[in-house]
């Protein structure tokens, strides 16, 4: 016995309510997961602005008229230098270590040279020994005092925020109860430390890049 055709009846199927719930879900998941580094930064940066509002206005960095070191004309002349000037910046960080470097009670003990936030420019870091502790402060190297006509320089300018002066105002300060920690980078880009003691009046930036040379100044 023949059975009847079988008619297919070709039907649109509209998407579900639940179908629709899901995708809307993990479109709000996706939109809620991409938003956090833009809260977490904005709450870093408020925090960081609440917590310095103790502290004095960062005055723009410059350096003294009054020569401290002279070494003009004394190359005979194969190497010729420019006399020296102190570097007068403010300071932020700790009340007490604030003043310690302000009013030149602590004691200068180390120099080091290093980009340490990266931007192409050699910042600056200075160990100090005060009260049997140890302070250690990093200035920023500054572009336009190497690139004075960039338009970046040019807008300072304008606005009244620019200086020559080799490094940036305010210098960052730190505690350092016990030991001077010194972060380096070596040849796979891993930041490592290197501790001296307290009393030791060396402080040593090394960089071991992809060829593996080193490169060492204290």
């Amino acid at each position: 016995m023949p059975y009847p055709p079988v008619r297919q009846h070709l039907t649109r199927r509209l998407p579900t309510r639940h179908f629709l719930k899901g995708r809307t879900l993990a479109f709000i998941t996706i939109l809620a997961l991409c938003s956090i580094p833009f809260f977490v930064h904005n709450f870093i940066k408020a925090k960081t602005r609440g917590s310095q509002s103790n502290s004095p206005p960062a005055k723009l960095a410059r350096l003294s008229e009054t020569v401290s070191i002279h070494a003009a004309g004394r190359g005979n002349p194969t190497i010729n230098l420019s006399d020296g000037h102190d570097l007068l910046t403010s300071y932020l960080g700790p009340d007490e270590l604030r003043q310690a470097l302000e009013r030149n009670l602590a004691e200068p003990l180390s120099l080091a040279s290093a980009d340490f936030d990266e931007d192409g420019v050699p910042d600056l870091i200075s160990g100090y020994a005060y009260n049997g502790r140890g302070i250690i402060t990093l200035l920023r190297g500054n572009v336009d005092s190497i690139y004075q006509n960039a338009p970046e320089a040019k807008e300072r300018k304008a606005n009244g925020t620019f200086t020559d002066a080799p490094f940036l105002s305010p210098a960052q300060v730190f505690s350092a109860p016990i030991l001077i920690v010194i972060v380096i980078g070596t040849w796979w880009s891993r930041p490592e430390p290197i501790t001296r003691s307290i009393s030791s009046p060396a402080m040593v930036t090394a960089d071991f890049n992809q060829q593996k040379r080193f490169r060492c100044g204290a």
